[in-house]
């Protein structure tokens, strides 16, 4: 939904967007990935001036099983190793924005939290430590986006409720 919503803003602006996708490309702006195998299809990331990664199994939709936490952190930090690997220090790209998420605060209950506040404890906590640890490896200038819920009549929590 981010994503959709990003891209949809940056195109009204006259920006080029090009979209990583899993499985065949259907168009020009469309390019194969696969981050478990850590591949990006050429040009790669080469000609762009910056990448942002939102990439990342939904956090709702069932319990939290092993195998569930398991797919939650492969999914984000596969995705993150897969682009910041494919970063060139000396490249045309250099800025890169990866996702994370509140979850990082674990639960502080009604206490505000800013950037200067320790993380919390708890899977969710580690997960956004570990995703945003693989994003801080990259070559470039880089930036955590940590989100909340997303709120929207078309999809995220609102949808589900």
């Amino acid at each position: 939904m981010l994503g959709t919503a990003l891209t949809r803003h940056l195109r009204s602006q006259g920006h080029e967007v090009v979209r990583l996708v899993r499985g065949q490309p259907t168009s020009s702006d469309k390019r194969h990935w696969d981050p478990d195998a850590g591949r990006i299809a050429a040009p790669r990331l080469d000609d762009v001036d910056a990448v942002v990664n939102l990439a990342g199994a939904p956090l709702a939709g069932g319990r939290w099983t092993k195998e569930r936490r398991a797919e939650l952190s492969r999914s984000r930090i596969a995705s993150t190793l897969t682009v910041v690997t494919s970063l060139d220090p000396d490249g045309r790209c250099q800025r890169f924005l990866n996702a994370s998420g509140i979850g990082y605060y674990g639960d502080a209950g009604a206490e505000v939290v800013d950037e200067a506040s320790p993380r919390g404890r708890g899977f969710l906590a580690q997960l956004c430590v570990d995703w945003e640890t693989a994003a801080g490896h990259a070559a470039v200038p880089t930036a955590m986006l940590r989100t909340g819920q997303v709120l929207s009549p078309d999809g995220g929590i609102l949808g589900r409720l």
